[in-house]
């Protein structure tokens, strides 16, 4: 984020839509005195992933177009000059360059703006992935897998609902979940303060329990 100090500039349109797989798509960027671009190709869209560091993408653009010293932090273009998105060589995906959506990036900055951060969600549960008996698969609509909580912490969001060691978290809202990944794309920043429903399974019961959840900075 920048801060302006007078208001001379002119911000760029962003594009109402995603790009369309093989749409033509410029990267535009100023590693020097003068601005330079590359021409690509969009060869898709994809998300949510995990990165190396652990975080949740929840969406971002491929393009095929080559990253010169000095593009990562600046702006995929359509053929008509609208933002598509933020280029990004921090990922580390491999094969094409990769771009966050422009919507995605405009939330993360009103976020910052407000808040000075942005927030994970956070439940305090340790947890790994288990396969459900038939019991259990028929209270969780068939589903195959969950969530065996194997550590509750201490005045965390998970403790303070009522959620036990032993439980089996096989939906949060209604979503099921079968890993960890799952899990976390469910703790998006937005959720933060909110109330989920968790479904759990305990004592041969499936059970619903309110969980506020919470924040890790």
């Amino acid at each position: 984020m920048l801060r302006i100090a007078s208001g001379s500039l002119t911000p760029a349109t962003p594009a109402s839509n995603e790009p369309r797989t093989g749409a033509l798509a410029v990267v535009v960027g100023r590693p020097g005195a003068e601005p330079n671009a590359s021409l690509g190709l969009v060869t898709g869209t994809a998300g949510p992933t995990r990165t190396r560091r652990g975080g949740m993408l929840e969406r971002f653009i491929m393009v095929d177009a080559v990253m010169y010293p000095g593009f990562s932090g600046g702006a995929l273009v359509d053929t008509d000059g609208h933002v598509l998105g933020m280029i990004t060589s921090g990922l580390g995906f491999g094969g094409p360059a990769v771009a966050l959506p422009w919507a995605l990036v405009t939330q993360v900055t009103e976020t910052l703006k407000t808040h000075g951060k942005v927030a994970r969600g956070y439940l305090g549960i340790g947890s790994q992935p288990v396969t459900l008996s038939q019991q259990a698969k028929n209270l969780a609509d068939g589903q195959e897998r969950g969530l065996l909580v194997i550590q509750v912490a201490d005045g965390g969001p998970a403790a303070t609902a009522g959620v036990l060691q032993g439980d089996i978290l096989v939906k949060l809202d209604g979503t099921a979940i079968s890993n960890a990944d799952d899990l976390q794309g469910l703790l998006s920043p937005n959720r933060v303060g909110t109330s989920v429903t968790a479904s759990v399974l305990r004592g041969g019961e499936l059970r619903e329990v309110t969980v506020t959840v919470g924040s890790r900075d």
